[in-house]
């Protein structure tokens, strides 16, 4: 009976083992993922999620950087990655949530950074800019992506994308009051 469990375990594991996903970014900065190639599509790695309650497996390694990227300095490769927010981290009761892009090397003349929280671009987002504070923020859970454009038009490069949680007080759960000391 314990084969028989192990096999059917082992045959319920195997389309997972074989899953392959893509990712690119049109020629608008809009980054797509698919588990089918497309022009251009990086293969990257899949990893199957923890089971709730127990410890998460480290982070994975920097993604390469972008081959493709035409910077003015050809040798050198462009790399950007959030700052801040830090992945996975929550706000409590802000009003704001500071956000800040690293360049590396930094930005060129033309280049344009487009961001997007929750797959939608952040329209009040200046081009030029690498930080801004977004806001209002209601309480959920937000994903934040950026692409760095040269003025070619070609994607300079990609930060990866960074999940973070807004906490807001509410009339049922108002937030622990503090007693006088």
């Amino acid at each position: 009976m314990r084969s028989l469990s192990f096999l059917v375990a082992l045959l319920a594991a195997a389309p997972l083992a074989a899953a392959e996903a893509y990712r690119w970014v049109d020629r608008d900065g809009v980054v797509h993922y698919s588990d089918q190639p497309a022009p251009g599509a990086q293969k990257i790695p899949l990893t199957i999620a923890p089971r709730p309650g127990s410890v998460a497996p480290p982070p994975p390694a920097a993604s390469p950087r972008n081959p493709e990227s035409t910077a003015s300095n050809a040798t050198r490769a462009a790399h950007c990655a959030f700052t801040s927010p830090a992945p996975d981290q929550v706000f409590q009761a802000a009003e704001t949530v500071p956000v800040s892009l690293q360049v590396e090397p930094s930005m060129d003349a033309g280049d344009r950074v487009s961001v997007a929280l929750n797959g939608a671009t952040v329209e009040q987002w200046p081009s030029t800019a690498t930080s801004m504070q977004l806001g209002p923020m209601p309480r959920g859970a937000y994903t934040l992506a950026a692409t760095v454009t040269a003025a070619d038009g070609s994607v300079k490069c990609a930060a990866a994308t960074v999940a973070f949680n807004v906490f807001q007080p509410s009339v049922l759960s108002p937030g622990r009051k503090r007693t006088p000391r």
